[in-house]
């Protein structure tokens, strides 16, 4: 475990040797410490499994390094409570998430991105709203929001404080200039999600902005 805390801290050092603000920590969508923090997945018998506490240790002492590299107004952390890409799951994601926002919030760090819904499977039917309150409860800092959100959801969700920022994935990809086209309530680019994940610029540099969109004269 050591070796794996090692790895992370070595990713942000690199991450600032490259002239990164700062980092975010991955602990979604199925990748590792997401795999530890959910009772899905998390059956070891060890300190590093069972309770909620003992599955939250690896992914803090990831964090804490993590923190020891940036500071901790330089850090976030990912997770998808509700998501079950690569067959992910958590018996309890209240409790689970709940918990480890109260200790994210002890850390201080920046900010909690939360993926609410995701294109790649979630057990939630809509946004989980009983878990948002549950990391709301535990985390005093910035809350984002993430996972299949609209324009007008967006801001319908800030205006109800339910979230303090969005985040959009496949809209920006397929919209380089998605701001813009926000605020002048555009029509958006459809994304090609035959090319996510592929092995060239295709489906990344190629999408029109809207003024490349605008008739010659």
């Amino acid at each position: 475990m050591a070796d794996i805390v090692e790895q992370y801290r070595q990713g942000a050092l690199n991450a600032k040797a490259a002239g990164f603000d700062g980092v975010e920590v991955h602990a979604a969508n199925g990748y590792l410490l997401d795999q530890f923090l959910k009772s899905g997945s998390n059956h070891r018998s060890d300190e590093f499994g069972g309770s909620v506490e003992n599955r939250m240790r690896l992914p803090l002492m990831v964090i804490e390094a993590v923190i020891d590299v940036w500071g901790k107004g330089n850090v976030g952390v990912r997770v998808s409570p509700t998501g079950s890409f690569n067959a992910m799951y958590d018996e309890d994601p209240v409790e689970t998430f709940g918990e480890f926002a109260k200790r994210l919030n002890d850390l201080g760090i920046s900010y909690i991105e939360v993926v609410e819904d995701s294109f790649q499977g979630n057990h939630a039917n809509g946004r989980p709203e009983s878990v948002i309150d549950a990391i709301q409860a535990g985390f005093h800092g910035t809350y984002i929001a993430n996972g299949a959100y609209t324009a007008e959801e967006a801001r319908k969700r800030i205006g109800n404080d339910r979230c303090d920022l969005v985040t959009f994935g496949r809209p920006f990809i397929a919209n380089p200039d998605l701001p813009e086209r926000f605020r002048q309530h555009a029509e958006l680019n459809k994304w090609d999600d035959s090319t996510f994940y592929g092995g060239d610029e295709r489906g990344y540099t190629d999408y029109p902005t809207l003024k490349e969109l605008e008739p010659s004269v």
